[in-house]
C-alpha cells in the first residue's frame, strides 16, 4: 500500500488502514421551554449545536484531529 500524502497543513493527520483518523462530538444541552401560552408543564427541548460547512452549503458536526501521542479510545 502507498503512504497517503496530507493537503497542506495537514501533515500531522493519522491514518490507520487507509482511512484518515478524526475526532468527533456532538455537543447539545437540555433547555425548558418557555412557552407561556400553553397550560401544560414545560417542556425539556435538546439543542444540538452544529457548524456552517466551509466547502459549500450545509451544516457538520464539529470534528478534531487527535494528537498521535493519544490513542483512539482516549480521545
Amino acid at each position: 500500500m502507498c503512504d497517503l500524502v496530507a493537503r497542506t497543513g495537514r501533515h500531522q493527520q493519522r491514518y490507520e488502514d487507509g482511512r484518515r483518523l478524526v475526532a468527533g462530538c456532538i455537543p447539545f444541552r437540555y433547555r425548558t421551554s418557555n412557552d407561556e401560552t400553553s397550560d401544560d408543564e414545560p417542556k425539556k427541548i435538546v439543542e444540538v449545536l452544529m457548524i456552517n460547512s466551509q466547502s459549500g452549503p450545509g451544516l457538520l458536526f464539529p470534528k478534531v484531529m487527535f494528537p498521535s501521542e493519544l490513542e483512539s479510545r482516549n480521545t
